[in-house]
């Protein structure tokens, strides 16, 4: 195994232990203000999703398709495993698979979303700053493209 994938591995389990914890922290929100904790988690998620994206990517700062698969697969699929016996399997916050991936299943799709946008970035960050470079010496405009 190659060190991007020992820490993409490493990375996925803190994934899923860094808003554990911080759900476990603001869990009285669940019941008085759900909204509010409902809101807040993506941004944990995303926040910390962003974080290992970014630490990887100064790992291999171009990943191949193969690396950057296995990482995404890892990060969205490590947390749901690691959450099936607390929600499932007769765990302390019991809910079916259903409920289970439409309320928290489906929000650990920000990490492969943000880990492969990164890794979009980083391999064409020469096409990026060409393109910025053109428009800034172009004329101004204040048009928004709609005729």
């Amino acid at each position: 195994m190659t060190r991007l994938m020992n820490r993409s591995l490493c990375h996925g389990f803190l994934l899923w232990l860094i808003p554990l914890v911080a759900a476990l922290c603001i869990s009285p929100l669940r019941t008085s203000n759900r909204l509010l904790f409902e809101a807040i988690m993506p941004v944990v998620l995303a926040a910390c999703g962003t974080l290992f994206a970014v630490r990887l990517s100064r790992l291999v700062s171009a990943p191949n398709l193969r690396q950057a698969t296995f990482t995404a697969a890892a990060w969205l699929l490590i947390p749901i495993v690691l959450d099936l016996p607390l929600f499932l399997l007769q765990g302390p916050m019991q809910m079916s698979l259903a409920e289970y991936m439409t309320d928290i299943g489906v929000t650990y799709l920000i990490y492969p979303i943000i880990f492969l946008g990164v890794c979009r970035n980083a391999t064409a960050p020469a096409e990026i700053s060409t393109t910025i470079v053109a428009s800034e010496t172009a004329a101004p405009s204040m048009s928004l493209g709609v005729r």
